[in-house]
């Protein structure tokens, strides 16, 4: 991998981790919901003026909106206005991911191999020593309220998984007018 990948990996990171602390810091301004739906306009307001909608159901646009855009962030900013800190809840949001293999299993009957299992499950362990050790950091409120924002991330990666041959850009673009 070249030097220049792996900085750019890193600056994701950095800029994923600074983003909760401004979104806690947003929210002691303003209403979780309102401050989420601003979010949404913002992007969405200017861009669709210039891309053409995708080539694909509006259903699909509009439930990766729903489940992503309003059931996701909507729970998430309740969640951090007062129940849960901005570093737990990023960590905690990242069920997603055990979320997204236990319904592609379900939904998709694909199979995990035994690497992918045992990633899970070192993931499960890494996951669990932040769960059980948040103390202060976290009501039990907020806890649900990020794993059912988890589950709804997770619901929104199977309606992309079945969006094929689509210009994602595009898509991305549509999705957050239907949150604002």
């Amino acid at each position: 991998m070249k030097l220049q990948d792996i900085l750019l990996a890193i600056l994701v990171v950095m800029i994923w981790g600074i983003n909760f602390s401004f979104i806690k810091i947003g929210l002691e301004e303003l209403p979780p919901i309102l401050f989420s739906a601003l979010r949404f306009a913002i992007v969405a307001i200017p861009a669709v003026f210039f891309i053409p909608f995708p080539k694909t159901s509006v259903w699909n646009v509009i439930g990766v909106g729903l489940f992503l855009g309003v059931f996701k962030f909507g729970l998430l900013f309740v969640a951090m206005k007062s129940d849960a800190s901005a570093g737990l809840s990023s960590l905690i949001l990242q069920a997603q991911v055990f979320f997204t293999i236990g319904l592609s299993v379900f939904f998709f009957k694909e199979m995990l191999t035994k690497t992918q299992i045992l990633g899970v499950c070192i993931a499960a362990i890494g996951f669990s020593f932040f769960i059980f050790n948040a103390g202060g950091n976290i009501t039990a409120v907020g806890l649900m309220l990020i794993l059912l924002a988890a589950f709804f991330w997770a619901i929104s990666n199977l309606i992309m998984k079945r969006v094929t041959q689509v210009n994602l850009l595009h898509f991305m673009v549509w999705v957050p007018l239907y949150p604002c």
